[in-house]
């Protein structure tokens, strides 16, 4: 049974808030924290159960299931014989088709984990219904995002069953319009669907309905007396960050220990914006933020680091992952820079994920290192020019490799994708990608799985104005009907991905340059030797150490070492190349030093070796790696502190 020892029996009525599967459960959702930390604030008696840790008690911490089927929407079918009249069994062979598909492995896909999995959906459903004391409370709130409707429609259907008189309340992002509208039309469990950010709507809701109105709310849809939907004004943005309280995870610990969970070691989440200053003026094409919610909005910085501090103390972790969609530019003269000077001096571990701008240079990735900041997610998508530009992304593909190249000195783990198969995509922007890939081999490679074809979403460009890029014959993913199978659902509407057609799909040269381009990522990820290319300097030289695989050859041994020297005015011109320099930009600096010529022939031996790359713009990058730039960065912080 499940240890509910945190949920008190009290006189009065409580707020419960749920988080279901399919939400991670390696970190506490910021969701539901926050919400109720709102409503404590408020004086609304409010509980928190997570549930997706139950579920992942009961699966046994299955890797296969919380690092791979956890993402994918198909993982919702694990609950839709729970909620419709789908038999197991056939449940369990529409995931294992699917998962079949996803690794190529056909038929001999083992449908053993699959079977087991909906087994586990049904006695997690069974013992979460059977242990919480549902009569402590008048409202319980679902928070949806992605894959985590039917395991909620699956438990707020029993709980409608037996105590009719809780109000059920859906609310996240799989609620927005029209998902919201189609959830309560369907659904006739859900008393309540509350669209948009909650943080100032969750309070005035729990008092309307308590008071029975006004509902008036902004983004509210209910039932009234007739049955019949009623809307409250268009949901809008929480502006007002600095208000929120900090978020307290105290339940997430305390069912933790409680169900004995031990296989992994949760992060703690953090917020310190919302939206997305790029994304306001330039929203990238394929990215799903709702336009309504894009605005950008950050905390203070004395109130970051307050929540940070706070969080640590109370939970005793050092480890945070930050939620923000974007690394507030800002923090790089503010919040950054304490965070240095508060780990350097009081020793703090601190350690932090953020989401970054592909733009970054090097003194900002070392800024980064020296807050504690050891893995970035830094939005590359692509590394050829004409997809960036498609993406609207305002970059191009040698600043995406500078990237790379800067978080590796700082040995800052990078976590990206590549994104293909995009609306309007060229073969010679695959082309270029592809001879650019060998001059990256000594960078880490991208993870098994990260190539990605370009998935059509809710709410982004390509889906809002399809025709502008070609795209039509939008319908959901057929998944979606397995999913929601009974006939009078619109999944149009509560769907989230989609399938398109578009004319390029079937140009041939364009499916060429995709396999092209996996075979040379996984050559990438078999060549890869850390460290394999680097520089030294000294008075007026550069040493340069290749032991980088020769891709020509087998995996037999390690591989030779081979060193080049520069000095004088070579040396010179190459680490000019350390950032991203136009041929233009160098020939005007060395003009009263070397003919134009000269120095371009010069270049051109540098790309014949892949220790300089060359765009297609004729702009130069060095490739070596400043593997002295960490310990460089130690001996000065320890100088500065002994001076």
């Amino acid at each position: 049974m499940v240890n509910t020892t945190e949920l008190p029996d009290v006189a009065a009525k409580r707020v419960l808030l749920l988080l279901m599967p399919w939400a991670y459960p390696y970190f506490p959702g910021l969701s539901v924290a926050l919400l109720r930390s709102i409503l404590l604030r408020d004086g609304v008696s409010c509980d928190v159960f997570y549930a997706n840790l139950l579920f992942s008690k009961i699966t046994g911490g299955d890797p296969f299931y919380e690092e791979q089927l956890i993402k994918a929407p198909i993982s919702e079918l694990a609950f839709t014989p729970y909620y419709f009249d789908t038999p197991p069994a056939e449940a369990a062979e529409q995931l294992r088709q699917y998962v079949a598909q996803l690794v190529n492995a056909g038929a001999d896909q083992d449908p053993a984990p699959l079977t087991r999995l909906l087994t586990c959906a049904e006695t997690f459903l069974n013992m979460l219904f059977d242990s919480i004391p549902w009569h402590q409370y008048d409202i319980v709130g679902f928070s949806v995002m992605f894959q985590q409707t039917v395991s909620s429609l699956a438990l707020a259907r029993r709980i409608k069953a037996r105590y009719p008189e809780i109000r059920i309340v859906f609310g996240g992002p799989s609620c927005s319009l029209p998902m919201g509208h189609e959830l309560m039309r369907c659904f006739p469990e859900i008393d309540f669907v509350l669209m948009g950010e909650a943080d100032a709507t969750l309070t005035p809701l729990v008092h309307a309905i308590r008071s029975n109105g006004p509902f008036d709310i902004p983004g509210l849809l209910r039932r009234d007396a007739g049955g019949q939907i009623q809307a409250g004004p268009p949901a809008q943005p929480f502006l007002d960050l600095k208000s929120l309280p900090v978020p307290d995870y105290t339940p997430y610990y305390s069912q933790l220990e409680a169900l004995g969970i031990e296989h992994f070691e949760p992060y703690l989440y953090v917020e310190t914006s919302r939206g997305c200053w790029w994304g306001e003026k330039h929203h990238c094409t394929f990215c799903s933020i709702e336009n309504t919610f894009m605005q950008f909005r950050a905390k203070p910085e004395d109130m970051v680091l307050h929540e940070i501090m706070t969080l640590a103390t109370r939970h005793h972790s050092t480890n945070f992952l930050v939620s923000d969609n974007i690394l507030h530019h800002k923090f790089y003269q503010t919040l950054l820079p304490t965070l240095a000077r508060i780990r350097e001096e009081q020793g703090y571990d601190l350690t932090f994920f953020f989401e970054v701008k592909a733009n970054i240079q090097r003194e900002q990735v070392r800024l980064l290192k020296a807050a504690g900041i050891t893995q970035v997610q830094p939005g590359l998508e692509s590394f050829g020019d004409g997809v960036l530009k498609l993406m609207n992304k305002g970059t191009t593909g040698i600043r995406q490799l500078q990237a790379l190249k800067v978080l590796a000195e700082f040995d800052i783990q990078a976590i990206w994708n590549i994104i293909y198969r995009n609306p309007n995509e060229q073969p010679e922007d695959y082309q270029a990608m592809n001879a650019m890939i060998p001059f990256m081999h000594h960078i880490p490679p991208p993870s098994k799985g990260s190539l990605l074809q370009m998935l059509l979403q809710r709410f982004s460009p390509y889906f809002e104005s399809p025709g502008k890029y070609g795209i039509y014959n939008v319908r959901p993913q057929p998944f979606y009907r397995q999913i929601f199978p009974r006939p009078d659902i619109d999944v149009t509407k509560l769907a989230y991905f989609f399938e398109y057609d578009h004319a390029q799909h079937q140009n041939p040269a364009l499916q060429a340059a995709y396999q092209e381009l996996k075979e040379q990522a996984e050559e990438w990820r078999r060549v890869y030797v850390k460290d394999s290319l680097i520089q030294m300097r000294g008075p007026e030289f550069v040493q340069i150490i290749d032991r980088r695989m020769d891709p020509t050859a087998g995996l037999t041994g390690t591989p030779a070492e081979t060193t080049l020297t520069l000095t004088g005015l070579r040396a010179e011109i190459f680490i000019a190349c350390d950032a991203v320099r136009s041929e233009s930009e160098l020939v005007k600096q060395f003009a009263e030093r070397i003919p134009a010529g000269d120095m371009v022939r010069f270049l051109e031996e540098m790309v014949a070796r892949r220790l300089v790359y060359r765009s297609a713009a004729r702009q130069y990058l060095n490739l070596p790696l400043l593997k002295d730039q960490q310990e460089h960065f130690l001996y000065q912080a320890a100088l500065e502190v002994a001076l």
